[in-house]
């Protein structure tokens, strides 16, 4: 029982971090950018990463839920929690690549290209080897 309850504290704080995130992302972009100051040219990869950070919030409440159902024994909480983990992965992916939805994109980023676009852009851009 001690696990049990080790674990959903775990995911409940990794849940709140990723929240925490989230939050300075679409609330105080510039706060969020003086954190990232360091990396202040990200490469497009990492850029379509933060683009999707609200699917994978939303997939860290529900691996939390998870757990918390795993722990208790309810069955009707688990397959929420994988129904939704399973959503959440595939709008991530598509935020990630395609910038779609625009409304799960913070407000800053909205207008940006997605990871494929870019991609297929540099690849165009590139010379051939002569």
């Amino acid at each position: 029982m001690v696990i049990k309850v080790v674990a959903v504290f775990f995911f409940t704080l990794v849940a709140l971090f990723v929240m925490s995130a989230v939050w300075l992302l679409w609330l105080r972009p510039r706060r969020f950018a003086d954190r990232l100051a360091k990396h202040a040219l990200l490469p497009p990869k990492e850029r379509s990463r933060m683009r999707g950070l609200l699917p994978l919030a939303v997939f860290a409440v529900f691996v939390d839920v998870l757990v918390l159902g795993r722990a208790f024994g309810v069955v009707a909480l688990e397959v929420v929690a994988v129904v939704g983990i399973v959503v959440c992965l595939f709008l991530h992916l598509t935020v990630f690549l395609f910038n779609q939805p625009r409304l799960l994109a913070p407000p800053g980023m909205r207008d940006d290209l997605g990871y494929a676009a870019e991609w297929r852009q540099r690849r165009g851009r590139a010379t051939p080897p002569a």
